[in-house]
C-alpha cells in the first residue's frame, strides 16, 4: 500500500518588499498560537527577504516565543529552527533584536498578532507582518503593518 503525501506551503497574499529595508532582521514568532500555515508564511517572508537582498553575511533571523530560541544568519529558510510553542512576547523579541551587536535598520516581525508590543518606538523601523488579519488593530501606530493573508 502506498500513501502519497502532499505538503503545500501557502504563498503570501501580500508580502513586505524587503528591498525597501536596509540591513533587515526577521523575527519569527513560534508561540503556541502560531499554526503551521502561520509558520509557513514566516518561512516565506524569510525566503523573500533572502531573494530580494542577497548578502554574503546572510539574513539575520531570530525565532522564539517569549525569548529568543534561535538566532543566526541564514542563507536558506530551512536553516532556521522554529522552536517554541509557549506564550508570546514579541516586545521582548524586538528588544533582543535591538540589543544585538550589528545594528539593524529594520525589524520584520512575522506573527499572528496575539502578542504585546513595545509601548514606544525602539530605534529601528519595525514592520509587523501579520499572518492573521483580525489582529491588525492591536499593533501600535508607530509600527508599520502588513497583513500577509487578509483572508485568514
Amino acid at each position: 500500500m502506498s500513501i502519497a503525501t502532499t505538503i503545500s506551503i501557502p504563498t503570501m497574499v501580500r508580502s513586505p518588499n524587503p528591498t525597501k529595508f536596509a540591513a533587515p532582521c526577521v523575527i519569527a514568532d513560534t508561540s503556541g498560537s502560531m499554526e503551521q500555515s502561520d509558520l509557513a508564511l514566516a518561512l516565506g517572508v524569510i525566503g523573500n527577504a533572502l531573494r530580494s537582498l542577497p548578502d554574503p553575511r546572510g539574513l539575520r533571523v531570530l525565532a522564539g516565543d517569549t525569548a529568543v530560541a534561535c538566532a543566526k544568519n541564514v542563507f536558506r529558510p530551512e536553516q532556521i529552527e522554529l522552536h517554541g510553542g509557549g506564550g508570546t512576547d514579541m516586545a521582548a523579541m524586538i528588544v533582543a533584536a535591538c540589543q544585538e551587536r550589528s545594528a539593524h535598520k529594520t525589524i520584520l516581525v512575522v506573527t499572528d498578532g496575539y502578542t504585546g508590543w513595545p509601548p514606544k518606538p525602539v530605534g529601528p523601523r519595525v514592520v509587523a507582518c501579520l499572518t492573521q488579519a483580525g489582529t491588525a488593530n492591536s499593533v501600535p501606530k508607530w509600527i508599520d503593518t502588513v497583513v500577509l493573508n487578509p483572508e485568514h
